[in-house]
This record gives C-alpha cells, sequence and structure tokens, in this order.
C-alpha cells in the first residue's frame, strides 16, 4: 500500500492522520475479525506566510511623466483578507496609484500591481531618491498579521535644464534719433534663490540701456518663469561714422 500526502493552499502547519485498517471479513474463521493495527501519518506543511514584491532593485521614473511599476503577491492562502497600506516617502518626487491592496482567500495567487508616477518640479534639483513605502500588513489571520515586506528605492529623474532664455533674435536696430527696440529674458528652472542679472551696453556712446532703469534684472523662485523686458534706445554721437555695432552684456549672478 502507498500512502501519497494530499496538497493544500493553506497555512495549517503539519497535520497527523491516521490509515485506519478495518477488521477483516474472510470465511476462513481463523482470519474473519481480525483488525490490524492503525497507522499513524504526519502530512509535512509546505505553505509558508510571506509577502513576495517583484520589483527589483530600484524603479525608475522621471519628471515628464515616466512610470513604473511592481508586482505583490502573497506566498500561501490566507484564513483572512491581508490588507498592505502603500505610500510615498515624497510625494513632491513620485506617487503611488493606490494607498492600500487587499488579498482574500480567493485572490490571494493572482498578483496585484501598483504604479509609481514621478513627480514634476521647475527646479533644477538633479535626479532625486525617494521610497515607495509598504507597511506592515493587516489581517485577521495571525500568520499574516505584521508582516512588513520592505520598502522599494525610486529615483525621479530630473528634466529641468538651469539656462537663461534670450528673445531677442540675431540682430536688433535702433537709430541716433532715438528709436528704441527691447527683448525679453526669462529663466529655463526655477531657482533656489534670487539670481539677478546685470544688462549693459558695451559702447553706451551709441546705444544705451533704458529699461530696467536699474540695469538690473531679479528672477525670485516665485517669478522666475515670468519674461522680463530690456530696451534698448539708439544714442546720438553728432558724428558721421556710419553704422555702429554694440551689444548688451548680460552678467549673471546668484544672491544666496
Amino acid at each position: 500500500m502507498t500512502v501519497s500526502g494530499v496538497n493544500d493552499t493553506e497555512i495549517d502547519a503539519n497535520q497527523a492522520f491516521i490509515v485506519v485498517s478495518d477488521a477483516a471479513n474472510s470465511t476462513d474463521s481463523d482470519y474473519s475479525g481480525i483488525n490490524p493495527v492503525d497507522i499513524n501519518f504526519i502530512n509535512a506543511d509546505d505553505d509558508y506566510p510571506g509577502i513576495t514584491v517583484n520589483a527589483g532593485s530600484s524603479l525608475l521614473v522621471s519628471e515628464n511623466g515616466g512610470f513604473s511599476s511592481f508586482e505583490i503577491v502573497l506566498n500561501a492562502q490566507p484564513l483572512a483578507d491581508v490588507t498592505i497600506p502603500i505610500s510615498s516617502s515624497d510625494t513632491t518626487e513620485g506617487t503611488v496609484s493606490t494607498a492600500t491592496i487587499t488579498f482574500t482567500t480567493a485572490n490571494w495567487s493572482a498578483p496585484q500591481s501598483v504604479t509609481v508616477t514621478g513627480a514634476n518640479d521647475e527646479v533644477a534639483d538633479g535626479n532625486q531618491n525617494f521610497w515607495v513605502v509598504i507597511d506592515a500588513s493587516s489581517s485577521g489571520d495571525m500568520n499574516y498579521n505584521g508582516i512588513n515586506p520592505g520598502d522599494i528605492t525610486c529615483v525621479n529623474v530630473d528634466d529641468d535644464i538651469p539656462g537663461i532664455t534670450v528673445n531677442a533674435g540675431t540682430v536688433m536696430l535702433v537709430h541716433e534719433s532715438g528709436t528704441s527696440k527691447s527683448f525679453d529674458v526669462v529663466l529655463n528652472s526655477e531657482p533656489a534663490a534670487n539670481v539677478d542679472i546685470d544688462v549693459y551696453s558695451s559702447i553706451p556712446a551709441e546705444g544705451t540701456v533704458t529699461a530696467p532703469a536699474s540695469g538690473t534684472l531679479t528672477f525670485q523662485p516665485t517669478n522666475w518663469n515670468i519674461p522680463q523686458t530690456v530696451t534698448v534706445t539708439g544714442a546720438d554721437d553728432a558724428v558721421v561714422d556710419g553704422n555702429q555695432p554694440f551689444t548688451v552684456i548680460q552678467a549673471q549672478m546668484m544672491q544666496w
């Protein structure tokens, strides 16, 4: 006789059972009624409580909306619902698609997906690390209550490049009669402190910066993306010297 263990998906530890041999039935009176001893067996359990997170070593997202996903699944069937809280350590860098996932006795073996999406800012702050925080599970099944799978490292790829944009074209024309031309200046990303840009003429005898009156543009973290105007006015020198080129020079200074 061969006795084989029967598999289940429950976490029920090793289980004892008995192979029962009833009394023999025979027309041979010497054998009829003999009852062999019953045999004790133990079915060794191969189901262990646990939560598997399939995320690799880290997840990569980006400020331009790039996202990554990972999966969570239980290792064995629970006796009650298992709820797992999920959150982002820094929602200014990345967000998660759900605050909790719940496994039941019916769907415990079907992986559930969580999506992590990069959050955009306007600061050139480089790639930033944050974590998907997976807190300890809660369940009426004490085998699963309090299991903490560990957090997931994420990287949010920065899409902001520091720089200054000047919308002026290649050449601007002013006249000794006092005509003026204007152009705009704006920052490409949010600065961490005020940015002063001094603007002045390389040859004041040919043209001067008439706006801003102070000769300095100041961009703050609150107005960095609002273009500011520079106006250049031609200067009269009363000399027959032909058309004269000059430049408007911009010198940047960060105020900490």
